[in-house]
């Protein structure tokens, strides 16, 4: 249904006219049943004498800017238990409906530092400023500009819960939840340096296994001695090979569990796919077709088996081939990531915002929070 806003900008004037009481008996008509057809009213004025007395008990909520007089409101929002806004530009009370009761609560509609190169630096250095003035112990936690993977070292790897980045309000890690997410899919990282601390990090939990890149973009070196980075025809041999390794340690676990009832454990495998378009496009038609089988066997929710993927892909290319993965909008600073469930901490996904939406961070509880990805550097 549309919405459809009506605006009475000082009322004072509007109900002195030579007509008021016809204009007030409408305006009334409009607050009492004009919600139930998309019509909401909304009225400003200088003071409680300047609104009359039977429209004022039509609106639940209620903004009081700051107010010379302090009795003006209780006047305007009833009772407010010694509430009164802070001094400053923008501060004010609101009354608003919690079910059949009201409650009022303190608000800012100015927007401090607008003017500043960096208004959010700013106001962070005003809350220090003030924490220190006033005595208050806690400080404010601020995200250093370079994360590195020593930031990482105090959290513990594991794959239901695999830190992938670090929370900017608090310094706490966003995990990504890989054991039953088994496709972690990224759209292009701005630098080469993001995706090596990524893989970095889920890497630290295969050490007992392997980790494989297939390198469309420039990875640049091996981070460590398990890890392997394959390029140009060579990746279609390396596909073939790690496919055969999977089918290996799928009837080596089957033969063991026939022989004495227990499922042994499994050496996990991670794989980069660094830009897939590309990767997929230098692949012989048996690797691709064997990629293909890995990622929807990796996409089986109830798998036991360790296999796990990062994938990198550009927006603007298309890959329609491999049917589990999806195109994915790049976010400025950091990684669009695909988000399986919107009920758990889990880094989010561009698509979800507008086609010219720019922004870096992960959902909780249905809010977008900033966060910051590590680097790598690592010779090509």
């Amino acid at each position: 249904m549309p919405l459809v806003l009506c605006v009475v900008h000082g009322s004072s004037g509007f109900f002195s006219g030579r007509n008021s009481d016809t204009l007030i008996e409408k305006l009334r008509d409009i607050c009492r049943n004009g919600p139930k057809y998309g019509v909401c009213v909304l009225i400003t004025a200088a003071d409680s004498r300047s609104i009359h007395y039977s429209l004022s008990t039509l609106f639940r909520q209620v903004y009081v800017l700051k107010m010379a007089n302090d009795d003006e409101y209780d006047n305007l929002l009833g009772r407010t238990r010694g509430i009164r806004p802070m001094d400053g530009l923008g501060r004010g009370l609101i009354r608003t409906a919690r079910g059949t009761e009201t409650a009022v609560y303190e608000f800012q509609v100015d927007v401090p530092f607008a003017q500043a190169d960096n208004p959010y630096q700013k106001l962070t250095e005003f809350v220090e400023q003030t924490s220190a003035r006033w005595g208050v112990k806690s400080q404010v936690f601020r995200l250093p500009e370079t994360i590195t993977l020593e930031m990482f070292d105090g959290f513990e790897p594991d794959w239901k819960a695999m830190p992938m980045a670090l929370n900017a309000s608090d310094g706490t890690p966003v995990c990504w939840d890989f054991w039953h997410h088994r496709i972690l899919q990224c759209s292009m990282p701005q630098s080469a340096a993001q995706l090596r601390a990524l893989t970095a990090l889920a890497a630290r939990k295969c050490t007992d296994g392997e980790v494989l890149v297939l390198d469309g973009a420039g990875f640049g070196a091996p981070l460590a001695e398990n890890c392997t980075v394959v390029r140009g025809e060579a990746m279609s041999d390396a596909v073939v090979r790690l496919n055969e390794r999977v089918d290996a340690q799928a009837q080596h676990v089957l033969e063991v569990f026939q022989s004495t009832g227990e499922v042994p454990s499994w050496n996990p495998m991670l794989v980069v796919l660094y830009d897939t378009e590309v990767v997929y496009r230098q692949l012989n038609a048996e690797a691709q077709r064997r990629l293909d089988d890995l990622l929807n066997l990796a996409d089986v929710d109830d798998s036991a088996m360790e296999l796990f993927f990062i994938t990198c892909s550009d927006y603007e290319k298309s890959y329609s081939k491999l049917h589990v993965l999806n195109r994915l909008r790049p976010a400025a600073g950091g990684f669009a990531l695909r988000l399986p469930n919107a009920h758990s901490q889990q880094l989010f996904d561009c698509r979800e915002l507008n086609a010219n939406s720019k922004g870096e961070g992960f959902v909780q509880d249905g809010k977008l929070l900033r966060c910051g990805f590590a680097e790598e550097k690592g010779d090509a």
